[in-house]
C-alpha cells in the first residue's frame, strides 16, 4: 500500500478477497471488503458450451434465440447496460436485436442480451458486439427435422444390444428447406441417462449413441449453439 498526504493507494497481486482497515490515530473509521478477480476473458455461452468465432448456428423458421455475453475467468454473467450492438446481414432471413431482460431471466438486474429471429430459409451472418468484443457468427435458418435410419425420428427406438460389430445408434439432422443433411458439428445430442445410451462421438452428418446396457433413455437432439429442439426419442436397449 502507499499513501501520500490525503490519499491511499492499495495494489493487487493475487485474486482473492482480504479486509481493508481505515483507521485514524489509532481508531478505526471504515472497514472494506475487497475481492480481487482475473482479468475478464469476454466470450457468449450458450449453456455450458463457448460460441466460437466463425460458429455455425442453426436456427428454425419462425424460432428464436438469445445469447448472454460472459466473463470466463470470473465465472459470471456481465451485466451490462449500454454498448450493445448487433448486426445481420440478410435481416430478410435472420432478425438481429438487442433484447432486455429482467430479474426473472438475470437475477443480478437487467442485462442486455442479443436476440436473433429466424425470419426464412437461407443464410446470413450475425455480428455481435459489445464494447472491444465481438463475435461472429453464420446462421442457417430453415425447417430441421430428427432422423433415425433415414426416416423422421419415431417416439421410440428399440436396439438390440450385439446386433451390430458395435452398439452405436446413429441419428441425422435433415433440413427440409435445403433438401440436405446438416453437418454433425453443428447439432448434438443428449441424454438422459448416459449408463444407458450416452452420446459417443460424430462423423460428417451422424451422431453416434453408444448403447451400452439394457433399459431406456431419452434422446434429444439439438443446435448445438442454441436451444433449438430437432427431435427426441426414447432409446430402449434390450438384449
Amino acid at each position: 500500500m502507499a499513501y501520500n498526504d490525503t490519499e491511499s493507494t492499495v495494489k493487487a497481486y493475487y485474486q482473492g478477497t482480504t479486509v481493508l482497515t481505515f483507521s485514524y490515530k489509532g481508531k478505526t473509521i471504515k472497514t472494506l471488503q475487497l475481492t480481487v478477480r482475473p482479468k475478464p476473458d469476454y466470450t457468449i455461452m450458450v449453456g455450458d458450451r463457448n460460441l466460437y468465432e466463425n460458429a455455425t448456428i442453426l436456427l428454425s423458421v419462425g424460432g428464436t434465440m438469445t445469447y448472454l455475453p460472459y466473463d470466463r475467468n470470473n465465472d459470471i454473467t456481465i451485466h451490462l447496460p449500454s454498448g450493445f450492438s448487433i448486426t445481420s446481414s440478410d435481416p430478410s432471413v435472420v432478425k438481429a436485436e438487442i433484447a432486455y431482460l429482467g430479474a426473472s431471466s438475470a437475477p443480478s438486474g437487467i442485462f442486455n442480451a442479443w436476440k436473433l429471429t429466424g425470419v426464412k430459409a437461407g443464410t446470413a451472418t450475425v455480428k455481435m458486439t459489445f464494447g472491444s468484443f465481438t463475435r461472429t457468427a453464420k446462421v442457417t435458418v430453415g425447417e430441421f427435422e430428427a432422423r433415425y435410419s433415414g426416416s423422421l425420428i419415431p417416439s421410440t427406438v428399440t436396439y438390440q444390444l450385439g446386433s451390430a460389430t458395435q452398439d452405436y445408434v446413429k441419428f441425422r439432422v435433415y433440413n427440409k428447406s435445403a433438401n440436405s443433411y446438416v453437418n454433425a458439428a453443428y447439432w448434438e445430442v443428449k441424454s438422459s441417462n448416459t449408463t444407458v445410451g450416452e452420446p459417443y462421438s460424430y462423423s460428417e452428418f451422424d451422431f453416434n449413441v453408444h448403447a451400452k446396457k439394457v433399459g431406456k433413455a431419452t434422446i434429444t437432439v439439438n443446435s448445438r449453439f442454441g436451444d433449438a429442439v430437432f427431435g427426441t426419442t426414447t432409446l430402449n436397449v434390450v438384449n
